[in-house]
């Protein structure tokens, strides 16, 4: 596994604690959250290790096929979180599952997904866009480092969360000097060490990562940061 603190912060984010539970379609687990310094929970931290409860729910024979979730509440980086798995399905090939994510037992998070045995079918994929190579483009976290250098250490918290995986843009958006644009980035991106041979942890750091460019994108056509 890595030796990169930051990425090991994450994958320790996702080693939960299973609790006890009255109903056999339900399965409970309690996870930590990372320190920061703005005073809510980071979205991916909480979509990383509700995919890791739900993954530990299925047959590892099964891999995520969709996941459509809904943030309710901010939550508070003090408190763990409960989060509650219940089975909705397991057929032939298919096993569905909705998960809520809890704390002081108000409901911050809500999930449904659906896991899928590895089968044959039709298959097709967008072509790869003509862009830089990975090593033709710098490092947007030293980029970002640069860009805030001056300003106060709310950011570190955030670059830190960052440094977890190494994003490189094509088209770099500087928080410090936002201009309106369309709402279209291209990022390589991968995780800054060696995440082993389990697949449900790599799609749990993959769930992490999504969260690290989704709302500046958002934002991106109404000039802000």
């Amino acid at each position: 596994m890595t030796t990169d603190p930051f990425l090991k912060r994450v994958i320790g984010l996702l080693e939960l604690e299973a609790l006890a539970s009255d109903d056999p379609a339900v399965e409970n687990f309690l996870g930590s959250c990372e320190p920061v310094s703005w005073g809510r929970v980071f979205g991916g931290q909480v979509l990383s290790q509700a995919l890791s409860a739900v993954s530990r729910t299925v047959d590892p024979a099964r891999s995520i096929h969709s996941l459509h979730s809904y943030f309710l509440r901010s939550g508070r980086p003090e408190l763990p979180i409960h989060y509650e798995v219940r089975h909705l399905l397991d057929g032939g090939t298919v096993s569905s599952r909705s998960l809520v994510a809890s704390q002081s037992d108000k409901p911050i998070f809500h999930m449904t997904c659906s896991f899928q045995s590895e089968i044959s079918g039709y298959e097709h994929h967008d072509k790869i866009p003509d862009v830089p190579r990975w090593d033709e483009l710098p490092s947007e976290y030293e980029l970002e480092k640069e860009a805030l250098r001056e300003k106060s250490r709310h950011w570190d918290s955030m670059l830190e969360l960052r440094s977890a995986i190494e994003l490189r843009l094509v088209n770099y958006y500087n928080p410090e000097q936002p201009t309106k644009s369309d709402p279209d980035r291209r990022v390589w991106m991968r995780a800054k060490g060696v995440l082993g041979n389990d697949r449900s942890v790599h799609e749990a750091v993959l769930a992490y990562a999504t969260d690290l460019s989704f709302c500046s994108t958002a934002l991106q056509p109404h000039g802000v940061s």
